[in-house]
């Protein structure tokens, strides 16, 4: 996974990225991350809870210092 910077907006960065496979555990201390899902399942796995299951069409929003494994 290498995401694409395809624009800015107030001050973040907008990114596609194309996912496969089990990534590693992380989170992000000073951002939210938004997920939207264009085609596939998303699986999102939390540290504190259960896998999240994100179908196309749909949003994921992630808390910032949440930690989570794509």
């Amino acid at each position: 996974m290498y995401p694409d910077i395809v624009g800015e907006l107030n001050e973040n960065f907008v990114k596609l990225a194309k996912l496969n496979g089990e990534l590693v555990w992380h989170s992000h201390q000073e951002e939210d991350e938004m997920f939207v899902v264009v085609s596939s399942t998303l699986m999102m796995d939390f540290r504190d809870s259960n896998t999240t299951t994100t179908k196309p069409r749909k949003v994921l929003i992630i808390p910032r210092s949440v930690e989570h494994r794509p």
